[in-house]
């Protein structure tokens, strides 16, 4: 039985530290127990066939009044957007509340939710505001990378980032076809996707049991800026801000712009900014797209706005930089 294996140091090697130790008792003493008896109502995704939603998923006019009278933290909740990888969040204890596709989900302790790229979401406290904890999983090819996020009225909302795989191509692969279980919704498809999630939770373990929980502090921000850039280099067409970039790598937004204007010579909005032009100039050249198209397609309000940008950055206008050589 996997609980069987020991909770303390291996046998060789380094001994763990503590955050180490967190992120092995989680997966093994909750986790993977939770997925020895596991119905289809466990599951909580955005279509039918799992755990059943309970009310339209209602958007405050600000994020702050879903604390009611406690200050949002920096990077709390996040979002309510579309991530571009796959992600999972397993409930810890209490009981949140996750919108998705807009309709509102409880996640208790021992649910999971499979959220594929593409799919809107947040989450956000259950009225009568309940603690809560969620372990997130966010699968790329490149990495996957594991975090607890926790509200008490007490302390808040948190954010703790436990372990980071990079690379996790094969664990990465297994998890996606446990998502692709779930949304196929075929013949004992939640038997497919507890078995898949359950090698993935084996293979997470046995990699961090050899690598450890992840890079150093500086390798840990200097991905993280290249991660930003990554993400703002394929998004930039959409209404990005930087609160937004900066839940991607799971920062408040204070922190993450002084971590990426140190690193890149740049604030996040002027990085944002320079990368839109470079595409406007790009398509100004090469297509014959009218100038308000070009504008929207990189994610600026209008072509006014854009011939500013441009006059003021390279000292011609749009028109003239279309009539350019």
């Amino acid at each position: 039985m996997r609980r069987s294996r020991a909770r303390g140091k291996p046998k060789s090697g380094p001994s763990k530290s503590r955050m180490e130790e967190d992120i092995f008792g989680i997966l093994r003493e909750q986790v993977l127990p939770a997925l020895e008896r596991f119905p289809p109502e466990r599951v909580v995704m955005a279509q039918e066939g799992g755990k059943r939603s309970f009310a339209p998923f209602p958007l405050p006019a600000k994020l702050d009044d879903a604390l009611g009278d406690r200050p949002r933290s920096p990077g709390s909740f996040g979002d309510y957007s579309a991530s571009a990888i796959l992600e999972f969040a397993f409930g810890l204890g209490g009981k949140a509340m996750l919108g998705m596709e807009g309709r509102s989900y409880a996640v208790d302790a021992g649910d999971i939710a499979v959220i594929p790229a593409g799919i809107k979401h947040q989450e956000r406290i259950m009225p009568g505001v309940d603690p809560y904890r969620l372990l997130w999983m966010r699968c790329s090819v490149g990495r996957i990378s594991l975090h607890v996020s926790s509200f008490e009225r007490a302390t808040g909302f948190h954010l703790i980032r436990y372990a980071r795989l990079n690379p996790g191509g094969k664990i990465a692969l297994v998890l996606e076809r446990a998502a692709e279980a779930a949304a196929e919704r075929g013949d004992q498809w939640h038997r497919l996707f507890r078995a898949r999630f359950e090698e993935g939770m084996i293979l997470i373990l046995r990699h961090l049991d050899a690598h450890g929980v992840g890079q150093s502090e500086q390798a840990h921000r200097e991905n993280v800026v290249e991660f930003a850039k990554a993400f703002i280099q394929t998004h930039f067409a959409h209404d990005l801000s930087v609160a937004g970039i900066a839940g991607e790598v799971f920062l408040s937004p204070n922190y993450f712009t002084s971590l990426f204007t140190k690193s890149v010579g740049l604030t996040p909005v002027q990085y944002m900014q320079q990368v839109r032009l470079e595409a406007a100039q790009r398509l100004l050249q090469d297509s014959d797209l009218p100038i308000h198209e070009i504008a929207r397609r990189v994610g600026l309000a209008s072509s006014t706005y854009l011939s500013r940008l441009l006059r003021r950055e390279t000292g011609r206008s749009a028109r003239e930089l279309r009539r350019a050589d």
